[in-house]
């Protein structure tokens, strides 16, 4: 849900930064970058990349950017880390140690890597590539910024191994919030090249313009149709046109009918565990969630990879989703009600469901703790 906040605020901070000519807007570019890194902290990578381009290209100001740039990167960053210390106890976010140890560098990178063809080869690598030829026309500060920003996502997507959905098709949630500027460069690129060919080809007559203007029109709507592409799904257009549903809302729906059912089944204080730690645990936050995953558990996060992982099988590698105890989360924190383990392996965690019986209700199977006081016995099948 925060993807579509950060691709807001780096939007408008590249729009403040190519009107920089405004001193007045030096203090809001930083406060709105700011407040982007406490919405999620990786925004400080464009933070960086925006700073040191100020200090190279607009000497005047260099002191102005520098006290309120750096201030409000050391600020917020620093404030967050104090919290988490105080709070968690942990010099880094727990996702980075359940996505960043214990797994090959190679691996990581090599996945990054991968996702990111597959992006360009879902999107027409042709369409996805054409922004870099703005460089043909223009080298100017303005495109050279647009370029940095969304090039700074692609290597950070790269570097950390993608995201862990890109199966379903599309960009990552790393990669998608700079894909305003990628826009704004595909259309300048555009632009600039329909320029060129009406001066090579001397198009200056009423009937010209028009032919050019629908050519481009008609390359502009292939490529928006190509650039929506899922998994070379050839839907964009019903899509567009709410025929077709966003690719995650049966899904959530499901997650939501599932936390119906588990405000059903369990009383206030029960400990319910799942792998989908998100709708479910929203939906009852007077239970106790135990997060098989990791996300939201320092012991899963810090301990050895589950999943096979190696370069060959590189496609299947899920950054977030190849840790789990089934000793720990099971066997020690004997949760009430266990709503799914990962990928159905049950093998690894038969010697910890003895204790467990299936029940059902609402169409959906659980498995309910033996005798446990948290869970409505009388409702169940």
């Amino acid at each position: 849900m925060e993807v579509s906040l950060l691709a807001l605020i780096l939007t408008l901070s590249a729009w403040i930064a190519l009107t920089r000519n405004l001193s007045r807007w030096i203090p809001w570019l930083y406060l709105l970058l700011g407040i982007g890194t406490l919405v999620r902290v990786d925004l400080a990578i464009p933070f960086v990349l925006m700073l040191g381009f100020e200090l190279l290209t607009d000497r005047p100001r260099r002191r102005q950017h520098l006290f309120w740039g750096l201030g409000m990167l050391v600020g917020c960053l620093g404030a967050q880390e104090l919290v988490r210390l105080w709070y968690y106890g942990d010099l880094l976010p727990n996702t980075y140690y359940l996505k960043m140890t214990n797994l090959s560098s190679a691996i990581r990178i090599a996945r990054g890597l991968w996702v990111l063809f597959e992006l360009a080869w879902q999107s027409n690598w042709v369409v996805f590539l054409l922004p870099l030829a703005v460089f043909i026309f223009r080298r100017d500060k303005s495109v050279t910024l647009l370029a940095l920003l969304f090039a700074g996502q692609v290597a950070y997507s790269t570097y950390v191994g993608g995201d862990a959905w890109e199966h379903k098709g599309g960009a990552n949630r790393f990669i998608c919030t700079a894909l305003p500027l990628w826009f704004t460069l595909f259309g300048v690129t555009l632009s600039s090249l329909r320029r060129a060919v009406e001066m090579e080809l001397r198009l200056t007559g009423g009937w010209s313009r028009a032919t050019s203007n629908l050519v481009a029109l008609i390359l502009v709507a292939f490529s928006l149709w190509n650039v929506n592409f899922l998994l070379g799904e050839y839907k964009s257009i019903d899509r567009w046109m709410l025929r077709l549903k966003p690719v995650y809302v049966d899904a959530n729906g499901k997650y939501v009918d599932t936390a119906l059912a588990l405000g059903k089944l369990t009383r206030p204080g029960a400990k319910i565990a799942v792998t989908a730690a998100g709708s479910e645990a929203y939906f009852l936050p007077d239970r106790y969630f135990i997060d098989l995953l990791g996300k939201a558990d320092k012991v899963i996060a810090r301990e050895p990879i589950k999943a096979p992982v190696s370069l060959a099988g590189i496609a299947d590698v899920r950054p977030g989703h190849m840790k789990w105890d089934y000793a720990y989360s099971i066997g020690k924190l004997q949760p009430d009600v266990i709503v799914q383990l990962w990928e159905g392996d049950f093998k690894s965690a038969e010697p910890f469901l003895k204790d467990y019986v299936e029940v059902r209700l609402d169409d959906m199977a659980f498995l309910a703790r033996k005798g446990s006081p948290m869970v409505v016995w009388d409702v169940v099948k």
